[in-house]
């Protein structure tokens, strides 16, 4: 507390002093100036230096002035221009009759200390004491221009919103700075950055770029305004490929990184929204490292600076193409900036200085001059030198941009105070600042070139930019051409218009530049997205024989219908050729000799089948199949007993044959749509369906034409066995999944190897589509990760014997044992019985989940060609009861349902069919009459065999799955809830995510929402029975 009380002390004494009624100056900043007195002063603050050099403080003695350093012509002409507007307003009287305007123009050394001491200066005035108790200030200066940068224009517009002074900015382009509350007396007669960003959006868009780089200054603005423009790009569907910082303070390694950076990316599309003084750093390295082949795209900071083009560059930049605020001219100007001379300022330093960069000289007062002087190396300016000869940034005047906004934004003070000074009793001494800045609000006047000079509720400025671009001519010098214009006033569709015939690009191209990730799918073919990779990079993939795509970038193919077949380009369905034989042609009697062998063929594997039937292969037909619809049917009954999951809500279910048939999966899809009702009396055809969700066994094809099948309906469709990892959550948002993405599994295998160190192996797949698509991601993820691949092989269990045994000959006589074989089950059963044949032994498998766990190809003969194979499996798991409820199924409970009495007929080797007088089967036949006394206990196949539940426990948890997310639909508590009749069932896929604890494993990979109850109180029904049903698509 004493501390704090004798800092206070120390704090208090200066400003009392000798005399209390006194302010006095704390601080005087003797600070370079042009300045010219005036009836009303212009306050002026520009960047004529890059930067100020940094004093060494030792905190005994107060600091010295500050020290900028490397002088900017282009500012310093700038500083001209606001000087040749005040001249030229003084000279007209009509505007601000009998007032003269001064002007006070300071350097803020692109510091944002500097600038706000400048502004300080320009509020506060030098005078050392004012008698005015409040400390008021008798500063005549209304108003700042200011060539602040956005950022340190939101500091020097803090410190001078509390004195009312305005503030004009003609660079700062902040949008945070569109705020009038926050900032009630910044104007700003530079576009707000908000029409920028969404101009270089839509000029990308335009040429058909979906690919791009993008570059900002490492600044807090220049991060801002590049996460606005990554938005305003990727709302468009473009990709960002990569995106850098640069800073013209950055080290030689930093710049050779991002240069390195931009050589090796796979676009030449770059967006660089950088400051001026950035990007001359940046083009120094391009230069030397010789990088040529860039396509940019600019902001306005630093397209049209003269600063940017010298003519050793213009190979690297020629056909930039760009946004610059509108051009102008300003007739007499040119003569003005030659009027300059230091002669006519002797003791201003800035003049000086432009002297000497100008033409590389020292100034000195011809007096002054030694011997030793004249003798010494240095070259003095004689004073005789002429601007008329010089050409640079602060003489050329062709490109008048942003010198343009320092001339409007004097002219719109000026027609501030003539507005304010027509209708007040105006005195030089009391400028009511308040009342200006209202005049300012208001002003609107129309400038020497026709354009309106206005300011909208934010305090901006209309929103115009010039489309420009480099070119060069025949003697190799660049210039900026006009190609088109961007009006952010007019409807977003209409805003750009562009003359591309005028567009030169880079190398002098007419053709527009390559700026896509992949190209567009022709087709007959569709595109699936590559491996972590943005949705703009993808692959084409040629549609399967029997399906088409006839658009561009199709996303999946179409099946033509069963009399239709796909032409050469799988672009159109074409009618099969009919051709009829008679039994005279050879072709007739060639297929009827095959149909016989056929025949003869299928006898024989019947009887093949009956005198193995105890074996594993003929066990598994189709057994696994109708376990997993016992499955559904068990986990339903189980939820249907229980009294706290869904109390008085009973579930049901259809089941349905899906006959191993995309088509016949189909048509038990939109038979249970329509709920098979022969008419309807609703005008609109609107099918109250009480089917919530649809489980299906089935692959890529079937799973993809079933999702989009039921989609539009809002029916959830949940496989268990379909894998793809094409299956995305924005294309397919009503399929669900129990078994994880194939991502995962092929990451895994591919980590497997690399384990292992192995980095030669061998590769076969099914030849489907959707295992064509994923091998692909093992070819990527392995070549990643440095692993080569030997050979590669596709097959089919509908390939001839020679297609397999040249398969297995490749895999016999590779330089690798390690194969990797990601094929389907049945694919495997082929290959496997020609490897037996073959004796091939020694081969290290690393098998895919569909066939590694397979009973069937593991017999005892079997078993020397596999093991050792390693592989990834979904988790097994046990349900308790369901063995006993399997065992439980006897046609004699449902003898009207053909499945179960296929099912019994298969298993025990008899037939349920009777003679039409009602006798028992004829006793010469072969085949034993059933009696439904067969005990199932005795039997062990795919079906009884519940050691390896894996899939169908997935089922298994789909099914609790979904019955907890009807729970939570029923649950809504007491005040609010749903009436069962209304439920819909799009309500049932919005999920919500949940996690059950049933034996242990976490349902948490099933994306589930429940939703939002309504309003009424539910009404249950108790004996209601079948509320619900369920599909499930089984095939045999």
């Amino acid at each position: 507390m004493c501390l704090l009380l004798f800092l206070i002390h120390l704090l208090a004494v200066p400003a009392l002093g000798l005399n209390d009624s006194l302010c006095r100056l704390r601080g005087r900043f003797d600070l370079p100036r042009l300045s010219k007195d005036g009836d009303i002063v212009i306050g002026g603050s520009f960047n004529i230096h890059y930067y100020r050099k940094e004093q060494f403080l030792d905190f005994r003695s107060p600091p010295g002035p500050p020290v900028c350093k490397s002088f900017d012509l282009t500012q310093f002409q700038f500083a001209q221009t606001m000087i040749y507007t005040i001249e030229e307003i003084n000279k007209n009287q009509t505007l601000i009759p009998n007032i003269k305007l001064g002007y006070q123009i300071h350097d803020g050394c692109g510091d944002p200390a500097m600038s706000t001491k400048v502004t300080t200066l320009l509020i506060s005035g030098q005078e050392e004491t004012l008698a005015d108790p409040k400390c008021k200030t008798t500063s005549n200066i209304p108003a700042i221009v200011t060539d602040a940068e956005s950022m340190q224009s939101v500091a020097v517009a803090r410190v001078i919103t509390p004195f009312n002074v305005t503030m004009f900015s003609y660079s700062a382009a902040y949008d945070y700075l569109n705020n009038m509350y926050e900032f009630p007396t910044f104007f700003r007669t530079i576009p707000n950055d908000y029409h920028q960003v969404d101009g270089l959006a839509q000029l990308v868009k335009y040429f058909g770029w979906n690919w791009i780089g993008t570059i900002r200054s490492n600044s807090t603005y220049g991060a801002l305004a590049m996460d606005e423009i990554i938005k305003a790009m990727e709302s468009l569907g473009i990709c960002i490929a990569f995106s850098e910082a640069v800073h013209k303070t950055d080290s030689k390694e930093k710049l050779q990184s991002l240069i390195k950076i931009i050589k090796e990316a796979t676009t030449k599309i770059i967006v660089a929204f950088v400051a001026q003084a950035d990007m001359a750093v940046l083009l120094q390295e391009i230069v030397r490292q010789n990088v040529t082949g860039i396509q940019w795209i600019g902001s306005e900071s630093w397209i049209t600076m003269p600063g940017i083009s010298p003519q050793k560059d213009v190979k690297f930049l020629a056909g930039t193409v760009g946004f610059a605020v509108p051009k102008a001219k300003l007739p007499g100007l040119k003569e003005f900036l030659l009027e300059v001379h230091p002669s006519k300022y002797p003791r201003n330093v800035f003049v000086s200085e432009f002297w000497e960069t100008t033409f590389e000289c020292v100034w000195q007062k011809p007096d002054n001059l030694t011997q030793t002087d004249s003798d010494s190396e240095v070259k003095f300016c004689t004073g005789d030198e002429k601007l008329e000869e010089v050409d640079n940034q602060y003489t050329d005047t062709s490109q008048l941009r942003i010198a343009y906004n320092v001339y409007k934004a004097v002219y719109a003070i000026a027609h501030s105070l003539n507005n304010m000074l027509s209708k007040t009793n105006f005195t030089f001494t009391q400028l009511d600042l308040w009342e200006l800045l209202h005049y300012m609000y208001a002003v609107n006047f129309t400038a020497r070139n026709g354009e309106s000079i206005y300011f909208d509720p934010n305090l901006d400025t209309v929103p115009l930019y010039e489309l420009v671009n480099w070119q060069m001519n025949s003697e190799g010098v660049a210039h900026v051409m006009t190609i088109g214009h961007y009006d952010g006033l007019v409807p977003f569709d209409k805003r750009l218009y562009l003359n591309k015939e005028n567009i030169i690009w880079i190398n002098g191209k007419k053709e527009v530049p390559r700026g896509v990730c992949s190209d567009s799918c022709l087709p007959g073919t569709w595109k699936t997205v590559r491996k972590e990779m943005p949705l703009c990079c993808f692959t084409c993939i040629p549609c399967s024989d029997g399906e088409i795509s006839n658009v561009t970038d199709s996303v999946s193919c179409l099946k033509c219908p069963s009399e239709y077949w796909s032409n050469q380009f799988k672009t159109q369905c074409v009618p099969k050729k009919i051709e009829f034989l008679s039994f005279d042609d050879e072709m007739g009697s060639s297929l009827l000799t095959l149909a016989v062998i056929g025949t003869c063929l299928t006898v024989a594997t019947a009887i093949i089948f009956y005198k193995h039937r105890q074996t594993p292969l003929v066990k598994a037909n189709n057994s696994e199949e109708f376990r997993f619809a016992q499955t559904m049917i068990f986990a339903i009954e189980e939820i249907n007993r229980s009294t706290k999951l869904l109390p008085n809500v009973t579930l049901g279910y259809q089941i349905y044959d899906g006959c191993s048939s995309e088509t016949q999966s189909v048509k038990a899809v939109m038979a249970l749509i329509s709920t098979q009702n022969e008419a309807r009396s609703d005008l609109n055809c609107t099918v109250n369906s009480k089917v919530p969700a649809l489980f299906a066994d089935a692959g890529f094809v079937s799973s993809l034409a079933e999702t989009m099948l039921t989609r539009p309906f809002g029916i959830s469709t949940i496989s268990f066995t379909a894998m793809c990892q094409c299956f995305g959550d924005h294309e397919f948002p009503t399929l669900f999944e129990t078994v994880p993405s194939d991502s995962h599994q092929i990451a895994a295998i591919t980590t497997l190897v690399k384990h292992f160190g192995w980095n030669w192996v061998g590769l076969i797949q099914s030849s489907s589509t959707y295992i064509t698509m994923e091998s692909e991601t093992i070819l990527s993820l392995l070549e990643r990760m440095g692993i080569c691949t030997a050979f590669q092989e596709s097959f089919s269990d509908t390939d001839s014997k020679d297609k397999i045994q040249q398969i297995v000959k490749r895999v016999k006589e590779a330089t690798t044992k390690i194969i990797i074989a990601f094929a389907t089950l049945t694919d495997m059963e082929v290959l496997l019985q020609e490897v037996v044949r073959q004796n091939l032994t020694g081969i290290q498998w690393i098998a895919s989940d569909s066939w590694v766990t397979a009973p069937i190809l593991s017999p005892e003969e079997n078993a020397r060609f596999l093991v050792g194979t390693l592989g990834f499996i979904i988790p097994k798991a046990d349900i308790p009861g369901l063995k006993e409820f399997l065992l439980q199924v006897n046609p004699n409970q449902s003898p009207a349902n053909p499945l179960i009495n296929e099912f019994w007929e298969k298993t025990f080797h008899c037939s349920m069919q009777k003679l039409q007088n009602g006798t028992q089967c004829n006793p010469e036949s072969h085949v034993q009459q059933c009696t439904g006394n067969e005990l199932l206990e005795t039997i062990d196949n795919a079906y009884t065999y519940t050691s390896q539940l894996r899939s169908s426990y997935r089922l298994y948890k789909a099914v609790y799955v979904i019955a907890h997310a009807l729970h939570n639909i029923f649950s809504c508590g007491n005040d609010s809830c749903l009436n069962m009749s209304d439920i819909q069932p799009w309500q049932a896929s919005n999920f919500r995510v949940m996690s059950l604890t049933r034996q242990g494993l976490h349902v948490t990979n099933i994306a589930l929402e429940a939703f939002h109850c309504c309003s009424e109180k539910r009404h249950v029904n108790p004996s209601q029975d079948h509320f619900l049903r369920w599909i499930f698509l089984l095939k045999w």
